[in-house]
């Protein structure tokens, strides 16, 4: 007989949101089927799903609850926020006013500030377009759950040392407690930069969820 999960037991298959979950469900992106009121998920299926949306698997192809990871952008974005009108009159004060608006269990707000004005003095993590990425060098002693991608629209563009010269709109605030989920995420980043009219639409400071409906139409998630 085919296993049957629950949303709870999805979420912490995926290990993404259960918010993710209700809304790709809402849109008909993810395979469900309602009983007695209550979405189920073949867990074949689900694994089939996850597979064709690049959802790494675990070792044991769910064989043991939790071990399936989420690595991808709109699980991210959403474990973490969207923030309008960071001021700041340079890179550093800018970075500098980020962790007044964070809360980390395991960081203090000194110990990030320091960690990103590190990273940045190393060398810019503008990638173009308006936008830059701001993250610890190395990984953070969190767990894979706490990794997250916050957004911050800045009042003003700032000069950032970006490739294309282009003064910086947009942060992508990546903190991760892996380097492969860092590097994942990052690409993610990347590639959504690379579509046509990604950089007018940021321009725009769009809401959390209209912001996120376009990420998840543009990228495989």
């Amino acid at each position: 007989m085919a296993q049957m999960l629950t949303i709870p037991e999805v979420v912490n298959l995926l290990r993404v949101p259960e918010t993710t979950i209700r809304r790709w469900i809402q849109q008909g992106e993810f395979p469900c089927t309602i009983r007695n009121g209550k979405p189920l998920i073949n867990q074949a299926t689900l694994i089939s799903w996850a597979e064709a949306k690049h959802l790494r698997l675990g070792s044991s192809a769910l064989g043991k609850k939790g071990n399936l990871v989420s690595d991808n952008l709109l699980a991210a974005l959403e474990l973490g926020g969207t923030h309008y009108g960071l001021k700041g009159e340079d890179r550093e004060a800018v970075l500098r006013h980020i962790p007044e608006q964070m809360q980390l269990n395991k960081i203090s707000p000194q110990k990030l500030e320091t960690l990103l004005l590190e990273r940045e003095n190393q060398s810019s993590t503008a990638l173009g377009k308006g936008v830059a990425v701001p993250h610890p060098r190395y990984p953070l002693p969190i767990s894979k759950s706490q990794s997250r991608v916050d957004v911050f629209f800045l009042s003003s563009p700032i000069e950032w040392d970006a490739p294309d010269g282009q003064p910086v709109h947009t942060l992508f605030l990546l903190l991760s407690a892996e380097s492969s989920h860092h590097l994942k995420i990052l690409s993610q980043i990347a590639g959504l930069l690379r579509q046509a009219g990604v950089e007018d639409f940021l321009q725009q400071a769009p809401p959390q969820d209209e912001l996120l409906d376009y990420i998840q139409a543009r990228t495989s998630l």
